[in-house]
């Protein structure tokens, strides 16, 4: 549980291997976490990204969970949950996809669409209802801009983000009726090792990056935040631009 201090004790990972994931973990922790835990697929990986918590004087667990499995999302936050209280649960879920290939294959691009949209929903609203039954906590859940207006280049990942982004802003409210706090992250551009070799767009940022805007949102008590701060009125102006002049941005 939070202590007196404000400081969390307990942290929850979904999506383990994520590099921004990981940075609001390293951001978050303070001396009075005793647990981590890192769920995700690749559970060599994980306990390699483990090392370095358990070094500071950390306790890490490792919890196998395939956010596309749904049947198997209840039984791994069983798992999760039976331990002890979870102070801070961070979704970290998603894949990128390829967009040019997404086009050509229906399939693929319903699995991309899937993973950012039902299946992490899913995840996330089962989340929270163990963090409702243990009576207190928060949830931090990772859309993306491209979630405010889909792109050409980007409409298939965006279409994803954007069923999770809707989910989530009415899980905010729910949260404040029921007394656990929900937030809503909304980053640009990150890179990472899923955006290596894209183009940056403007205002990018590193995961470190990410991590401390959200640390400065649970201190300000912020619900829904952009990183970085200055794309939130691009946001806004993508919202309303006209389409013809969209299409004219840069992919």
């Amino acid at each position: 549980m939070i202590d007196a201090l404000g400081q969390p004790q307990s942290v929850f990972l979904a999506g383990g291997t994520s590099e921004i994931g990981l940075a609001i973990v390293r951001e978050l922790i303070g001396p009075r976490v005793d647990r981590i835990v890192l769920a995700g697929r690749n559970l060599s990986q994980m306990a390699q990204d483990a090392e370095p918590f358990q070094v500071s004087g950390h306790t890490v667990s490792i919890v196998e969970l395939d956010v596309e499995d749904t049947a198997g999302h209840e039984g791994a936050l069983d798992s999760v949950f039976s331990q002890g209280d979870i102070d801070i649960a961070i979704m970290a879920i998603g894949v990128l996809g390829i967009q040019s290939d997404d086009e050509r294959d229906v399939d693929s691009a319903m699995r991309t669409i899937r993973v950012n949209s039902t299946d992490s929903i899913e995840l996330t609203f089962r989340t929270f209802q163990q963090l409702v039954q243990q009576g207190h906590g928060t949830v931090i859940v990772l859309s993306s801009i491209a979630a405010v207006r889909p792109r050409r280049a980007n409409f298939i990942y965006g279409a994803g983000k954007a069923g999770l982004d809707a989910f989530v802003q009415g899980l905010i409210e729910l949260g404040n009726e029921v007394g656990i706090k929900v937030i809503l992250v909304r980053p640009g551009f990150v890179r990472t090792k899923m955006t290596e070799g894209m183009a940056e767009a403007p205002f990018s940022l590193d995961p470190i990056d990410v991590a401390k805007d959200i640390k400065n949102a649970i201190g300000k008590g912020k619900s829904i935040i952009y990183s970085p701060a200055q794309i939130g009125p691009l946001a806004t102006a993508l919202k309303v631009i006209p389409r013809p002049i969209l299409r004219k941005l840069p992919r």
